[in-house]
C-alpha cells in the first residue's frame, strides 16, 4: 500500500513532534515560519 505525504501533512507532523519532546512554542512558531505565537498555537 503506497500513502503519499504531502507537504502540509509533513509540516504539521514536524510540529508535532517538537512540542512532543517539549520544544520552546517561540522556537516551533520560528521554524515554521508564522508571524505570532497565536498563529502557532491553533
Amino acid at each position: 500500500m503506497n500513502k503519499t505525504v504531502t507537504f502540509p501533512v509533513a509540516r504539521h507532523s514536524f510540529a508535532t513532534n517538537l512540542l512532543i519532546y517539549e520544544t520552546d512554542v517561540k522556537t516551533v512558531s520560528s521554524l515554521l515560519g508564522h508571524a505570532s505565537l497565536e498563529h502557532t498555537q491553533k
